[in-house]
């Protein structure tokens, strides 16, 4: 009796850590970047977060590029868009982002962290780090490797953000507009070992999707300009309580 009551337990545990949950993905807002200028790329990340903040996700995550030419006076107008969300945001460091910046600390937070929120767990990186490598990246990895080991004890979908790629096509091509093979190959052995659901970035202006040994890899496309025929939008995720993603619709800005 003592064994079933035990296994009860745990099934029960198990069951109270598992929900569906929606999130938003959006990427490279970059504002300065796109064709009709800097404040028309803020208004378009505006409309972003307003649509994003009528459908109630529980988060919604930013892939990197934020500003395409860090200024503290950019800075402080990033501060204000983001503000403007209702739902819990998070927003991680892109190439074009100045993520050794006062102003970054202040307004994103630390370059790599986790959040745990009801349904899942998410982890933003700073993947700046597997491109420059040494110290900085071997820390990160270390890191990584560690919170996933402590956060897969909570029983819930790891989700996991950068603004690089691992890869765009096979998971051994060269490198080039990705994440060194390095580094790569040491993330990709993470994901596969603690199962995770979604490996999120941008940087590409473009949408990309691979599955690598059931962890989804998905590149957002801006919402300011792309690099591709994709039209610019932002992510709408659906996670069901086994922590497979349900749907994936990309929402247009206009």
């Amino acid at each position: 009796m003592r064994l079933k009551s035990i296994l009860l337990f745990l099934f029960i545990s198990l069951c109270a850590n598992a929900a569906e949950f929606t999130f938003v993905q959006i990427s490279d807002p970059q504002f300065g970047i796109g064709e009709k200028g800097y404040q028309a790329d803020i208004t378009l990340f505006n409309t972003a977060i307003e649509k994003t903040n009528a459908l109630k996700p529980e988060f919604a995550v930013i892939c990197g590029d934020m500003i395409n030419n860090w200024t503290p006076e950019h800075a402080l107008d990033l501060e204000k868009s983001l503000k403007l969300f209702t739902v819990p945001e998070f927003a991680i460091a892109g190439n074009h982002d100045d993520w050794k910046s006062a102003e970054f600390k202040k307004i994103v937070g630390e370059e790599y962290r986790y959040s745990e929120m009801p349904d899942c767990i998410l982890i933003m990186t700073n993947s700046n780090r597997w491109l420059t490598g040494g110290e900085g990246a071997d820390v990160q990895i270390a890191w990584l490797e560690k919170t996933l080991e402590e956060v897969t004890k909570k029983n819930k979908p790891i989700i996991i953000a950068a603004h690089h790629p691992l890869y765009l096509k096979t998971f051994d091509e060269k490198n080039g507009n990705n994440t060194p093979l390095l580094y790569r190959t040491k993330i990709l052995d993470l994901l596969e070992k603690y199962h995770v659901t979604a490996y999120l970035t941008g940087h590409t202006h473009s949408s990309i999707v691979n599955d690598y040994k059931g962890t989804l890899l998905v590149t957002c496309v801006s919402t300011t300009k792309n690099f591709s025929v994709d039209p610019t939008g932002f992510l709408y995720w659906k996670i069901d309580d086994k922590g497979k993603c349900v749907s994936r619709e990309q929402l247009p800005i206009n």
